[in-house]
């Protein structure tokens, strides 16, 4: 009826995509709900965490927002974690479940530090820092009991002593 103009029809051809990116995303999670409530399995509710990570994840990409690459990181990280404990390793030592966990959620702080150069062309090595601590730390729970806190020490030490410039 009225005439559209050029920058008008510009928004109204981007509008709609976030929009359907979050029917996609209700849709996919209504549908897991419903998968999971009608079956017996409980592991379906672990899809919960890493599910909605990817959606940040992809929401990122697709729209260029590097800020969305960190929920959807920790989302996924923390969702692996609790998925690989609770599946592949249910009745291991409690600091081998903490060792994995602490692995997996390193590894979607690293995700955060890899895609960011494709969500902005501009890659961000500051998500290294807490993926780094994380699996120092994951690695020491799996290495042993004992020899973690040693370790722990150790490099306290090493740190004190160490003088500064």
């Amino acid at each position: 009826m009225f005439p559209v103009s050029t920058h008008d029809q510009r928004h109204t051809s981007h509008g709609p995509r976030p929009r359907r990116l979050g029917g996609v995303a209700l849709i996919a999670l209504g549908a897991l709900f419903l998968i999971a409530q009608l079956s017996s399995s409980d592991r379906l509710g672990l899809l919960f965490l890493p599910l909605i990570g990817l959606g940040f994840i992809g929401w990122a990409l697709q729209s260029h927002h590097v800020g969305l690459l960190v929920p959807g990181g920790i989302l996924l990280g923390i969702g692996a974690g609790s998925g690989l404990i609770n599946v592949l390793f249910p009745d291991s030592a409690g600091n081998i479940q903490g060792g994995v966990f602490f692995l997996a959620f390193a590894a979607g702080w690293l995700l955060i530090a890899l895609l960011s150069g494709l969500s902005d062309n501009h890659p961000h090595r500051w998500p290294l820092i807490p993926a780094g601590i994380m699996a120092g730390l994951g690695s020491l729970l799996i290495i042993g009991s004992v020899w973690w806190p040693l370790a722990l020490v150790a490099v306290g030490v090493a740190l004190y002593l160490k003088k500064t410039p």
